[in-house]
């Protein structure tokens, strides 16, 4: 059921083929600075973006990084500039809602500088921070004007979190016993922005070689809770973590699981009251309905094959996919799953003399909405399509909740060259959807290669990439964005 993949065309104007009207508000073609690349566009649901572009050459030794804000009628608001101090290279990212963060390092010297770009409120600032030399950062959260790190130093694992105000650092022990943090290894970090905690998975190794999976989460102020144990060695380990507190005593968690690797296998429901699990329960991706048609072709026939010589063995096929998984949905009658599967895709680039085979981004195949009882039981699972005409190399929620009531729920999202909407209710029955499909119009003076189409706010999306633009002999690149209603 997997589309082919394509590219497709947008030009000077936005055709559609639906029986519903769809609106294109408003476009806008911005020409590109001269001496700048790498532009990006960050959004915001409050309906603000910003495109961020990086000068070619350093001024002075610093990094020049541009910030072009904009509001939802596609109107420039204002530029801001960030540069980064001289010796630091971009390290990593991460970004909510509000902000976008930029971290850049000094591996050698220790020296940090983490920018924010809030994108609602157009303003940008940096931080500079010292840590210790050669530490080795795997990742960084934020929650509010705390930054959280995770580092690998010679002393072992470390949990770092950084004032954005002030610029001070304060190392958060955590231990096990008497383990060290070299026998530590956190795996997954999770904001739960509505009680202000972090949570984040740790696998705590023994001396034997076996482990135990932990769940653990740190309040605002850098409390650290109980460690809840999940499960102990050659047991199902936890790849991902969705949250959501019910009270101070009890929690719903859910999110993915693995037998092997680091690619889930399925989905599990956990029920936590004062730091112990009143149940877990585990589905196999295969159990779920419909999950397997969805899959790239080959994938599928590898599967029938793997699951003869399972069922002959009677073992349990296991099935290595990731899940990028939304907020817990609360029921009165139980609660609701959504996760959009994907997995990595590599292309093999060609040398003179030899070739090297390197990762290439998430391909996304298809949602899948699962309801369960108060006990952590699927009552029921329905699954879609999703095929975005890009690949990320970050994976990200990009179906977007429009609207819930007491009987259904609402999602919009892009599937190729298609904006859908779907309403499912809560005996799993899809009761609404729309479908409206671009295509290509225009003339030969404009070549656009279409690159994003994504959600943006409320019934709007954003379509927005680069062109080359023929004048005579002459070509001139600029950047197209197009605000569309669904």
């Amino acid at each position: 059921m997997k589309k082919q993949k394509f590219l497709f065309i947008f030009c000077a104007m936005l055709s559609f083929a639906s029986t519903a009207q769809l609106a294109t508000e408003k476009r806008i073609e911005i020409e590109l600075r001269k001496g700048y690349s790498y532009e990006k566009i960050y959004h915001s649901s409050e309906g603000f973006f910003v495109m961020a572009s990086t000068a070619d050459k350093e001024v002075d030794g610093q990094i020049e990084e541009k910030y072009d804000f904009y509001n939802s009628d596609l109107e420039l608001i204002k530029t801001e500039t960030i540069l980064v101090p001289e010796g630091l290279n971009y390290d990593l990212s991460y970004s909510n809602d509000e902000s976008l963060f930029i971290l850049y390092n000094n591996w050698k010297k220790g020296e940090l500088f983490i920018s924010e770009i809030q994108i609602n409120m157009q303003e940008v600032s940096g931080t500079k921070v010292a840590i210790e030399p050669k530490a080795s950062i795997d990742n960084m959260i934020v929650l509010g004007d705390q930054a959280y790190l995770y580092m690998f130093t010679k002393e072992g694992h470390e949990l770092y979190n950084i004032d954005l105000e002030s610029g001070t650092g304060t190392e958060i022990p955590f231990h096990f016993g008497s383990r060290t943090s070299k026998s530590l290894d956190l795996f997954y970090f999770q904001v739960l922005e509505r009680t202000k905690e972090i949570f984040f998975i740790e696998y705590v190794y023994n001396e034997n070689g076996s482990y135990e999976t932990y769940i653990i989460s740190i309040t605002k102020n850098n409390t650290i809770n109980d460690p809840v144990k999940i499960s102990e060695n050659f047991e199902n380990g936890l790849l991902s973590v969705t949250p959501y507190r019910i009270d101070e005593e009890t929690m719903i968690l859910t999110g993915t699981y693995s037998k092997m690797n680091q690619y889930s296998q399925g989905i599990y429901f956990c029920q936590v009251t004062n730091g112990f699990i009143d149940y877990i329960h585990y589905y196999n991706f295969l159990d779920l309905k419909d999950f397997i048609p969805y899959l790239p072709e080959q994938a599928q026939k590898e599967i029938e094959r793997k699951q003869k010589t399972a069922e002959k063995n009677d073992k349990e096929l296991l099935l290595n996919y990731s899940m990028v998984n939304h907020d817990i949905i609360i029921l009165d009658d139980g609660y609701l799953f959504l996760g959009e599967a994907c997995y990595p895709t590599y292309k093999e680039i060609i040398y003179e003399n030899s070739s090297q085979i390197v990762f290439d981004g998430y391909d996304y195949t298809h949602a899948v909405l699962c309801k369960f009882s108060k006990t952590g039981e699927i009552m029921w699972n329905t699954c879609f399509e999703m095929d975005p005409a890009y690949k990320l190399h970050v994976p990200k929620c990009l179906i977007a909740v429009t609207e819930q009531t007491n009987s259904q729920i609402s999602m919009v999202y892009a599937s190729g060259n298609d904006l859908i909407s779907k309403t499912v209710d809560y005996d799993g029955e899809i009761v609404n959807e729309e479908k409206k499909t671009f295509f290509e119009s225009g003339d030969s003076k404009t070549k656009n290669t279409f690159s994003h189409l994504e959600h943006w706010y409320g019934s709007s999306f954003l379509a927005y990439g680069s062109q080359e633009i023929k004048d005579g002999n002459k070509k001139r690149k600029v950047y197209f964005i197009n605000k569309i209603e669904f």
